[in-house]
């Protein structure tokens, strides 16, 4: 099983999945979860060190999807492979 399979089995068993890193200054934190009949996308976004200041993230947003298929398109026009994500 690929990591990307891997990505998709964990969600289709309503279990999350979850994408940390650091990009120059920039720390963010992606969520992908199941709730309600949707698949829940969360992004956070902010300078190192200011996590605790909403008012500073540079990303801060949640999206709702009706597939799988749908997270997987979003993630990849925002250039993110489902293969960097953890649990």
């Amino acid at each position: 099983m690929t990591t990307e399979d891997k990505f998709i089995n964990r969600l289709q068993n309503r279990r999350p999945v979850v994408y940390k890193y650091k990009d120059g200054e920039l720390v963010g934190q992606v969520n992908i979860w199941f709730h309600l009949d949707k698949y829940n996308c969360s992004w956070e976004e902010c300078r190192d060190g200011d996590q605790y200041n909403e008012d500073s993230y540079t990303r801060d947003f949640v999206r709702e999807f009706d597939s799988i298929d749908d997270v997987i398109e979003f993630l990849r026009t925002e250039n993110l492979s489902p293969t960097v994500f953890g649990w």
